[in-house]
């Protein structure tokens, strides 16, 4: 269904932003930017989770280099 087009490294740094920004959300009450934040991070967290990013797959962009190989090794 989804293309796992997030590499592992991806997935990591996605994770920690994640983790940055909706603990950013929790911790400021009164930050103007808090919907913003909690939003980006659960995509972040979701996409991670997932290894599939839409906006990658609109973008054409590709970080998972495992599936690189496998495609060159079917050829």
């Amino acid at each position: 269904m989804f293309r796992n087009n997030v590499g592992p490294k991806d997935r990591v740094y996605r994770a920690v932003a994640a983790i940055i920004l909706v603990s950013a959300y929790f911790s400021a009450s009164n930050w103007a930017w808090n919907g913003v934040a909690l939003f980006a991070g659960l995509y972040l967290l979701f996409t991670a989770m997932l290894s599939s990013c839409a906006i990658y797959s609109v973008t054409g962009r590709n970080t998972n280099q495992d599936q690189e190989t496998d495609a060159e090794a079917k050829s």
